[in-house]
């Protein structure tokens, strides 16, 4: 029960100050443990596009995208999928380095 009302502040949190990183991460991880994992990947996916300057949520993002692309069977989107996660790894590689450097 408590991680259904967790899921309800954080998509309020998110809804009125998008900008919240930790709060797209954790509305992630909520939406993971109660088994929804198509959900958590839209939350990272959606905090990525909010706040593009967050390695944590792009890192997260990349790692759910090459957990759900081991269980596709299809070739073609197998590939298409860690392409993506690929994608998201990369970004956060990168926003984590311009970090450091800074």
């Amino acid at each position: 029960v408590y991680l259904q009302e967790a899921q309800s502040l954080l998509q309020t949190a998110v809804r009125e100050e998008p900008q919240l990183a930790q709060a797209w991460l954790n509305l992630g991880v909520c939406f993971k443990k109660q088994g929804m994992l198509s959900e958590a990947l839209s939350a990272y996916a959606a905090g990525a596009l909010a706040v593009p300057d967050s390695a944590p949520i792009h890192a997260r993002l990349g790692a759910e995208r090459l957990r759900a692309a081991k269980e596709i069977e299809d070739e073609t989107a197998s590939a298409a999928a860690l392409r993506a996660a690929l994608d998201a790894l990369s970004s956060a590689t990168r926003l984590d380095s311009a970090d450091a450097a800074a």
